[in-house]
């Protein structure tokens, strides 16, 4: 028995694998008339997958880094040694 003003709701948490579908129905009786409804709701789950980008496993990426870090700290200190043999050669 219902009261005009009173709801009944009702969750479920499910993990899904895959496209599923619900289906739920309901029916009522009173003064002599039954009121009966269904709704369908169908969720479309998949897995999502990483694009593919080229990049190597998260763990070969810092040892890159750090390569390639390294690299350009001995561009750089190397740059600064040109330029200032370069300089005193001029007189600059």
């Amino acid at each position: 028995l219902l009261d005009p003003t009173e709801a009944w709701t009702y969750t479920c948490q499910v993990m899904l694998n895959g496209t599923t579908t619900n289906t739920v129905s309901v029916s009522g009786d009173a003064n002599g008339f039954t009121a009966r409804d269904f709704a369908i709701a169908t969720v479309v789950a998949y897995v999502a997958k990483f694009p593919d980008t080229g990049y190597p496993p998260r763990g070969i990426n810092i040892i890159v880094g750090f390569g390639l870090m390294a690299g350009i700290i001995m561009l750089t200190l190397t740059s600064f040694t040109v330029l200032k043999k370069y300089n005193k050669k001029n007189n600059r």
